[in-house]
């Protein structure tokens, strides 16, 4: 049985009762019906994928990974930015940036150094946002100080 679908669409091609399994070497493509049924979903760095489905277990992204409206994940979900829509139980690792949106829901920890959260947003956890680190200076000391107490010596 096949979707029936315009050539513009981006939805997803149903499988048939008697479809064999998608193969473990086989990446889905980011945004289809395919990686969301695949937990731990994995695809090419700075890819989007957006999940509209129940997930269990931990689902692991190189880019942005949106959890939709109707999406919903039982386990960990590690993305370089996270955008919230649905809901998740458990943490949220984000190392660039979380975005929980108004229907967003969250029980666990979320750790992101940054993170945005809409008026409506229901959090049970606690969120962790790691101290910035100070990039290594080529500058001058003495001379750092003589600039900025105004003296002439450097």
């Amino acid at each position: 049985m096949k979707c029936r679908r315009s050539s513009g669409s981006r939805g997803a091609k149903l499988r048939g009762p008697h479809a064999e399994a998608p193969s473990q070497a086989a990446e889905p493509k980011a945004g289809t019906a395919a990686a969301a049924a695949i937990p731990s979903a994995s695809s090419r760095p700075g890819s989007n994928l957006q999940l509209d489905a129940r997930t269990e277990g931990p689902v692991h992204h190189t880019g942005t990974l949106t959890i939709g409206l109707t999406g919903s994940v039982i386990g960990n979900v590690y993305a370089t930015t996270i955008v919230l829509e649905g809901e998740v139980i458990g943490d949220l690792h984000a190392s660039q940036a979380l975005r929980v949106g108004a229907s967003g829901r969250v029980t666990g920890d979320m750790y992101t150094p940054r993170v945005a959260i809409a008026r409506g947003a229901q959090l049970r956890g606690n969120i962790s946002m790691p101290m910035p680190q100070t990039p290594t200076s080529d500058l001058n000391e003495r001379a750092v100080d003589a600039l900025l107490s105004g003296s002439q010596r450097a």
